[in-house]
C-alpha cells in the first residue's frame, strides 16, 4: 500500500471511491498575424464576455457558498482588468504582433511567475488565480466556452482527485454527491481550498 504525505485544507474524515479527473490543456503556441487590430478587438470582446461570466459566477457562488464564495469571483473580475494586465497584453499585440491567444497567456504566466517567488504564501496562491482567469479568456478566444465541464462525476457518492482545482470547477460540481476533495496542487490560502471550506466536506493537497 502506498503513503501520501498532505496538507489538511478541511478536515474530516471520508470513504468512499476515487473519480480521477484530468484536464486537457492546449499549448497555445506563438504566431504572428498581419492585423493587429483584429486580434486587438478579439481581446477586447473577450475580456468582457469572461467579466460577464464572472458575474454569473459570483451570484451563484453568493447563493451557495455566502459573500465569500462571490468576493473570489469579483477578485478575479479585478484581475481581468487590472492596468497593468491589460497594458503588457495589448503592448504584445501590438510590438509582437501575436495572436491574442498567445498575448493572454504569455502575459499571465509572466505575472503569475512573478506572484510565485514572493514569500508571502497568501499572495503566491494569486497566481493561481491569475492562471484560471488566463484559461477563462483562452476558452473564449477559442470559442470553448460552451464545452461541457472536464469533471465526469460518478452517479453514487465520491472522493474528486484532481491535479489542481479553480474556483468555478468546485461551482460546478453535484455537491450532494461530494465526500472529499483530494489535490496534488494547492494550499490553504487558494481559493479553491477557500470554496472547499464552505462546502463542509474534506479536502487535502
Amino acid at each position: 500500500m502506498k503513503r501520501y504525505q498532505a496538507k489538511i485544507i478541511s478536515s474530516g474524515i471520508a470513504i468512499g471511491k476515487l473519480c480521477i479527473i484530468q484536464k486537457n490543456q492546449s499549448v497555445i503556441e506563438k504566431h504572428r498575424v498581419d492585423d493587429v487590430e483584429a486580434e486587438l478587438i478579439r481581446y477586447k470582446e473577450a475580456t468582457n464576455i469572461a467579466i460577464e461570466q464572472l458575474k454569473e459566477l459570483a451570484e451563484k457562488a453568493l447563493l451557495e457558498m455566502g459573500e465569500e464564495g462571490a468576493n473570489i469571483f469579483g477578485g478575479h473580475q479585478l484581475l481581468l482588468t487590472d492596468v497593468g494586465y491589460q497594458q503588457m497584453v495589448c503592448e504584445l499585440l501590438q510590438e509582437e504582433k501575436v495572436t491574442a491567444e498567445y498575448a493572454v497567456t504569455y502575459a499571465a504566466d509572466k505575472i503569475a511567475g512573478q506572484l510565485e517567488a514572493l514569500e508571502d504564501e497568501y499572495i503566491r496562491e494569486r497566481a493561481v488565480d491569475m492562471k484560471d482567469v488566463s484559461h477563462r479568456l483562452i476558452r473564449v478566444l477559442t470559442d470553448e466556452t460552451m464545452q461541457p465541464t472536464p469533471i465526469i462525476e460518478p452517479e453514487k457518492p465520491y472522493i474528486l482527485f484532481a491535479e489542481e482545482l479553480f474556483p468555478a470547477d468546485i461551482l460546478e460540481l453535484e455537491k450532494e454527491k461530494l465526500l472529499a476533495i483530494v489535490t496534488q496542487k494547492g494550499s490553504s490560502h487558494s481559493h479553491a481550498a477557500i470554496l472547499a471550506k464552505t462546502l463542509g466536506v474534506p479536502a487535502v493537497t
